[in-house]
This record gives structure tokens, sequence and C-alpha cells, in this order.
């Protein structure tokens, strides 16, 4: 028996044949057409794209929540005005083909959301080539369709359908990367489970995978070529592991254990009850937002407040930048589509890649981005941070603003100047009263959880990312196939910054919060409030087993747990650490 690493990023174990998925191909009709075949190549351009958007309209009926929304933005992206003119004019410019052309404006954007410093834009990047690959295959069909028929200027219908899906019941399907389509496609073709070479946890087809409760592991990495088609796999969400050609006995135990857990799901219901510990210690579990889509699942699953909103959607939904107008309305509907607290983090990413500069980084994660890009992008800044203090007075003590990417103290101030300057215009404008809004900033540069104690004074609250906090602590890309597996947002190391980062917010008497992956693990919440903290942040599907969890122990074992974990000389030792205090296998 084989074993593999890679990252859960559907939570749940299956049990099947292990079916190999080739990468699909295509390749783009002649390059260079006639002058009077241009007309007919905007048409075909033009009936391809009504071809897919009537696709995109059939997946929707099968999707809820974010998973629907994935599409909608798709679809979107499709109805882009920059990018239809960019690729009608490529056509009549450069007098080429319709699937040229698509190919063409296509990888310029690929290029750009390539070389971002977001590890949420890199990991889009397959929406787009999915959205290009199609395009091309329909133009070029219609093309083709138009020559063999000999009909100048008049296109089928529809000439190309959906791409089959192979009969792979009841396997575990194994790819180098999906896209939410292929992975909606996969899911009607009953496979009980998904294995990407590439991908990462907030990519598009993880989020699909969640949404359709179809169990996913991501980052397997090269090993991939050497998983043979047709052995039996097990996929173990919770160890992030695939075992490939298990003996009868392993898949005995697995197939039961699957069975137990679907039969354990179907029992459990939203608790009205917080989460408080078997001695009466209060934990607050708030939701990590992406989409508004996901508003109604952390309400079911009782969630007492948003304790991350990524507002990185509002720069890239049709690749444009969203007026001050559309964010009004964006934060608006957020907050009346939810209850409790809403920390808004500005915009993290290197603003530069979205617009159209040419400033070149050899390593964008420790670049241009976040509070250093908004200080230089005024306009931008203002933007969102006027859209955001305009809805104080309507939702008065509900708003928190969270600052991304800090390094040092200075940039705290010259926030605040800004966001000083932004209160006063819109006090001029009647915007009055404006309130004063908490100011927190994201802990996720060791250089701010080493000096801690002298940020806390400076700021209402703490967030800490544990994703970015690992990946500079570890020196580690997330992103990157070749050293994702060195990636332990559970190592000692990150265990050390967070008791000295609760040390720190509680000696100042400001509030700290975990939004990262970590508090979403049932080792990664014990540890947190092991260590002190009592605010979790997490995606809206892991509330309701870390709220089970925390009813179900003692504060005094979470905390014989956190004084151990600091002391681990490896990852190793902290779960063999989990296992004894909580009797987990």
């Amino acid at each position: 028996m084989n074993k593999l690493e890679g990252l859960t990023a559907s939570d749940g174990s299956a049990v099947g044949p292990l079916f190999i998925r080739e990468q699909s191909s295509y390749e783009t009709s002649s390059k260079q057409v006639t002058l009077g075949e241009v007309p007919q190549e905007i048409r075909h351009y033009q009936r391809a794209l009504e071809a897919y958007e009537h696709e995109l309209e059939q997946l929707l009926v099968k999707l809820k929540g974010t998973a629907s929304e994935i599409i909608k933005s798709q679809s979107l992206i499709l109805q882009d005005e920059q990018i239809k003119a960019e690729i009608i004019n490529c056509i009549r410019t450069n007098v080429v083909s319709a699937s040229y052309a698509i190919d063409q404006i296509y990888e310029l954007y690929i290029g750009r959301l390539r070389d971002s410093a977001s590890n949420l834009f890199r990991q889009r990047i397959i929406d787009l080539i999915t959205i290009k690959d199609r395009l091309v295959k329909l133009a070029a069909a219609y093309s083709e369709h138009a020559r063999s028929d000999h009909q100048e200027g008049i296109s089928p219908e529809l000439p190309v359908s959906v791409d089959a899906t192979p009969q792979i019941k009841g396997c575990i399907v194994v790819a180098r990367d999906l896209s939410p389509t292929e992975v909606v496609q996969l899911s009607e073709s009953k496979a009980v489970g998904i294995i990407l070479e590439k991908g990462g946890l907030t990519a598009h087809a993880a989020i699909v995978a969640q949404s359709l409760n179809i169990p996913c592991l991501v980052q397997i990495g090269s090993q991939i070529h050497d998983i043979p088609s047709g052995k039996i796999g097990i996929i173990d969400g919770e160890e992030g592991v695939l075992l490939v050609d298990p003996s009868p006995e392993i898949i005995r135990q697995y197939n039961t254990t699957i069975s137990d857990a679907q039969a354990a799901k179907k029992k459990i219901k939203p608790s009205r009850l917080p989460a408080v510990t078997k001695d009466g210690v209060r934990v607050q579990i708030h939701a990590n937002i992406e989409f508004i889509q996901e508003l109604p699942m952390a309400s079911s699953y009782r969630a007492e407040g948003i304790g991350l909103v990524r507002t990185e959607g509002l720069l890239y939904g049709g690749l444009t930048h969203k007026s001050e107008k559309e964010q009004d309305v964006y934060y608006r509907r957020l907050l009346d589509d939810c209850t409790g607290p809403v920390v808004i983090r500005l915009f993290d990413v290197g603003g530069d890649k979205l617009y159209g500069f040419t400033t070149e980084e050899s390593n964008p994660f420790l670049g241009w981005r976040g509070i250093r890009m908004l200080l230089d992008e005024k306009e931008m800044l203002h933007s969102q941070l006027r859209s955001i203090l305009k809805c104080t007075h309507d939702y008065p003590g509900r708003i928190r603003i969270l600052v991304p990417m800090v390094t040092n103290i200075e940039e705290i101030h010259l926030l605040k100047k800004e966001l000083s300057v932004v209160q006063s215009e819109l006090a001029k404008e009647g915007f009055s009263p404006v309130q004063d809004v908490p100011l927190g900033i994201m802990v996720e540069v060791p250089a701010v959880a080493v000096m801690a104690d002298k940020f806390a004074k400076e700021v209402d609250f703490f967030s800490i990312g544990t994703n970015d906090l690992t990946q500079y602590t570890l020196a580690v890309d997330r992103t990157n196939d070749q050293v994702g597996r060195l990636f332990e947002h559970d190592h000692p190391a990150i265990w050390k910054l967070v008791q000295q980062i609760q040390l720190a917010a509680h000696k100042a008497g400001i509030g700290v919060s975990v939004c990262g992956e970590l508090a979403s693990t049932l080792l990664g919440a014990s540890g947190l409030i092991g260590l002190g903290i009592r605010n979790l942040s997490m995606k809206p599907s892991a509330i309701l087993s870390i709220k089970k969890w925390i009813q179900s122990y003692s504060v005094s074992e979470f905390q014989l747990f956190g004084s151990k974990i600091v002391q681990a000389q490896d990852r190793e030792q902290v779960h063999q650490l989990f296992s004894t205090i909580f009797h987990r296998v």
C-alpha cells in the first residue's frame, strides 16, 4: 500500500477504484482568415458566448450557495464588455479566427493573475483557463461547421454540447486540475472523490466539491503520475492522504467509518446553543465569507458574526474594479443578510497586476500588496473606506475594519490619517455622524507576531491569519506544488507565535481572533482554545463540527493540549499529543 500526502480541500473520506482523467486538449482553428471572413468569425465568437452562457444556466439549476455564485462569476467574465471588445478588435485588426483571438486575449488576463501576489487570484487561474478552452472549442466548432456546410455567414445553434464525462460511478477521479464545471459533471456521474495534482484550498473546484459533499484532496504533486488507474484508493480527509492499493481489511475499516460518519451527519442539527466547553467557558464562533451567498449557511449554522469578509471579489468580478456605488450596495447587502459583528478586510492584493501596470516583481508575495499597495493607491483605498464608513450610521456597532499585510507601526499611523481624511470628507457631505470604527490588523507577518506587544498599543484588535503566518514563518509558498507539503499550519513554531500574540493582546486589553484555516480543524481549534483564544472564525461548513467538538471537552483538557504543543519538537509530536489527550485514532 502506498500513502500519498496532500491537503484536504473538501472534508470526508471515500473508497473506490482510481480513475485517471487525462487533461483535455484543444487546438485553435486556423490563425489567419480572409478579410471577407472577419464578420463571420465575429458571429462565431458571439454564438460561442451564447452557447456557453446557456451551459452555465443549466449548471446553476444544480448548484446552491457559494458554488452557484462561482458559476455566476464565470458568466460575468463571459459578458465582460472590455474582454468582448478586445476579442472582436483582435479579430478585425489582425484578421484572425475567433478561436485564435479568444485564446490570445484570455491568455493576457491569465498572465496577470499568474503574476498576482494574491493566493486567491492565483488559484482562480483554472477558471479563466476553463472559460478560454470552452469558448475556443465552441468557436472552432462553429467555424468548422460553417466551412463544411459551405454556408457563408450561417452558424448552427449548438454544434457542441457539454463535454461528456466517462462512466465513473463509484470512482475516485485523479486529475491534474479541474474546473467547477468539471466537478459538477463528475458529481452527476456519481464520482465518490477527487484527487488533484495542483489546486488550492480556496480554489473554485474545491469550493464546488465542498458544496456537493465530494471528498477532495489537492496538491498531491507530481506523484500523481505514478498512481495506477483501476487500483482501489482511499481518501482520508481527516489526515489529508490518499491510500493506494490498501488491504481488504483497511478497505473494510474505512467503509465502516464512512457509513458511521454518514449516519452521524444525518443526526447533526444546527444547535442554537453557543460553543461552550463542558465546564462553561464560552468560545465565539464566526464565519469567514468570500461570497454573499455563503451567508445563509453561516446563519443556519448559528455563526455569531462574520469574522472575515474577503473583499477581493470586488476587484475581480467582471475583471474590473467595482465602483464606490457598487461597493455601497455590496456592504449593505452583506450587513442586511447577517447578524452580529462584521469584520471587513481591506483589499489584499497587488493592484498593479489588475490594472495594467508594467511593474515586474520577482516575488510578489513579498512585494507590493495589501496595505503597501493601498497606501500608494489612495483613490482605491478612499473608495473602499468611504463605502464602509457610510454604513456605520445604519449599522451601529457592527462594523470593524481589518488591515492586511501590516509589517510596521508607521503603516498603521498612515492608515489612520487616511481614515480621518475620509471621515472628514463624509461629514462635510452630510454623512453624519460617521462613527468611529474599530480598527484591527491581520497578524500574518512574523515581525508583527514577534512585536505583538508594541502593535497591540496601536489597534483595537488582532486577527491572526495563520495561512500567511505559516507561509512566511516556514518559508513555504503554499501554492507551490513542489514544497506545498511543507506547509504545516500546526507546526510548533506557529503555536509559539500564537501564544505570544495572545498574551500581548490580553495584556493590552484588546480582542484577538484567528481567521486562518487552522481554526476550522479539530486539532487547530483545540490548540487555539488551549492557548487562550476565545474567538474563532472559519468557513461556514466547519462550524457544526467545531461547535460540537468544543461542547464535548473541558477547557482544562484544551489547556493541557496547549501547554504541550508549544513544547513539541515537530508536527508529528503535535498530532501524537492530540491523539493521546483527546483519544483520537
